[in-house]
Order: C-alpha cells, then sequence, then structure tokens
C-alpha cells in the first residue's frame, strides 16, 4: 500500500504540474496574441496617420500661390516651418491695380489634417472667387464666413489685407489670425 500511494501521489503531483504548464501556455498564448493585435492596431493607426500627412501634403502643395510679376516696390517670400509638418495654412495674394496688392492669410486647426488642408483649399477657393467683385478686406471676410459657417468645416483663422504699394498704405481686417510680419527699409 506504501508503494500504491507513493505511486499515486508522484502521478496526482505529474497530472497537476502538466494541467499548471498547458493552463500557463494557454495564458501565454492569449496574451502574445493580445500584445500581436495592440500592435497590428498601432500599424494601422500608425499607416493611416502618415497616409493622412501625404494627402494634407499633397492638397497645400496643390495649393502653393502662383507667381506674381515682379513689382518695384514688392518682394514677397514664404518658408515653411518645417518639411516634416503637414500646416494647414496657406497664403494667397493678386494684384487688382497697378499698385493695389490684395493678399489672405488663414490656418485651419483640426484633428485631421486632411480636414483642415480642405478647410483651407476651400477659403483659398472662396477668396480667389471673390477676387473679382470685391476687394474690401471685412467684405472679404465676411463672405468667406458666411460661405463656410453652414458646413462643419475646421475651425479656420483668415487675415485679409489689401496693400497700396504706391503709398504704403495697409487695409486689412483679422477673423482671429495672428498678426502678420511685415519687414521692410522704413
Amino acid at each position: 500500500l506504501g508503494i500504491a500511494a507513493l505511486i499515486a501521489f508522484l502521478l496526482v503531483l505529474v497530472i497537476l504540474f502538466l494541467y499548471k504548464k498547458l493552463h500557463g501556455a494557454k495564458r501565454s498564448r492569449k496574451n502574445l496574441e493580445t500584445a500581436y493585435n495592440q500592435l497590428e492596431s498601432d500599424a494601422t493607426a500608425r499607416e493611416r496617420k502618415e497616409s493622412e500627412d501625404r494627402i494634407a501634403r499633397d492638397i497645400q502643395l496643390a495649393m502653393s500661390p502662383r507667381e506674381l510679376s515682379p513689382h518695384k516696390h514688392l518682394t514677397i517670400a514664404a518658408t515653411p516651418l518645417s518639411e516634416q509638418n503637414t500646416d494647414s495654412g496657406l497664403y494667397e495674394l493678386a494684384m487688382t491695380g497697378p499698385d493695389q496688392l490684395l493678399f489672405c492669410i488663414a490656418d485651419a486647426s483640426s484633428n485631421s489634417d486632411v480636414h483642415a488642408s480642405l478647410a483651407t483649399a476651400l477659403v483659398k477657393a472662396q477668396f480667389r472667387s471673390l477676387l473679382c467683385v470685391e476687394n474690401d478686406p471685412q467684405r472679404i471676410i465676411s463672405a468667406i464666413n458666411e460661405a463656410m459657417a453652414p458646413n462643419k468645416f475646421a475651425p479656420v483663422t483668415l487675415f485679409v489685407g489689401l496693400l497700396d504699394l504706391a503709398i504704403g498704405k495697409l487695409r486689412f481686417s483679422n477673423a482671429g489670425h495672428l498678426s502678420p510680419l511685415i519687414a521692410g527699409s522704413r
């Protein structure tokens, strides 16, 4: 009876040991599956963000202002703050007379760079369409606001100015945008 009890006891220990190993392996497999699924989800989110950044950058590049013919009183330069920054800002300008420069500076903010870029693209389209009929900065901002307000676009800040290059007078209207930096020899 003593040997049989010892063998039965050892057999129970072996069975318990194997059960714990098997249960631990199942738990490890489940933990590994969870970690793999999280890694896959993170990779998908990162790829989606990188794709959105590329699309937003393409929209911004497509909206770059066209070149103005040289003017004796004017030099215009713009530089993105970072090549990596998608930046949803834009500027647009047009000569509305021999010495009249009408321009806008806009920026949008959104959780999505694509939405922000599309909002600034719509502002640019509105501004371009108003050039033919309006040159008052306040009325331009009001018209753009009326066109954008009914829709659920990203919030946009906007600065519109009319610069008389002959006398250096600037008429402007600002809708929440940081004031532009004006540099010159005066």
